[in-house]
């Protein structure tokens, strides 16, 4: 459990960064934009990290990964689900159901993990 708030903690200040940094690159008069390009860099840095890697570098440092029940990598569809409802859960201002989710459930997941069939588990050494 440790490794998995660490991997949030690293993955939520890079994708502020990120995000941020992308959104400020608009001018101050164009707010609505920057708030859809922060939104857009949000789901993107989880979409497609975690389809291409089955992670994210919190995910990585923390020795992470996605994978399905029967121990395959994130599909994309996988990746999009998790990523809709993190939105909701995971994200800075409402992570309390996520945590809650992960603490209660039996594969320590989060509603996301639930409805798209994945598993957040330690990679195994060689």
């Amino acid at each position: 459990m440790l490794a998995r708030i660490i991997a949030a903690n690293i993955d939520a200040l890079l994708v502020i960064v990120i995000s941020g940094g992308a959104a400020k690159l608009l001018p101050e008069t164009w707010l609505v934009w920057q708030i859809v390009t922060f939104l857009g860099c949000y789901c993107a840095y989880f979409l497609v990290l975690e389809w291409c890697f089955s992670g994210t570098p919190g995910k990585y440092l923390t020795g992470l990964r996605i994978r399905d029940y029967q121990g395959r990598p994130c599909t994309l569809q996988q990746s999009l689900i998790r990523t809709i409802f993190r939105l909701f859960e995971a994200n800075p201002l409402m992570g309390l159901p996520a945590a809650i989710s992960i603490v209660f459930s039996r594969d320590k997941q989060r509603f996301g993990d639930r409805v798209a069939g994945t598993v957040v588990v330690p990679v195994r050494p060689c």
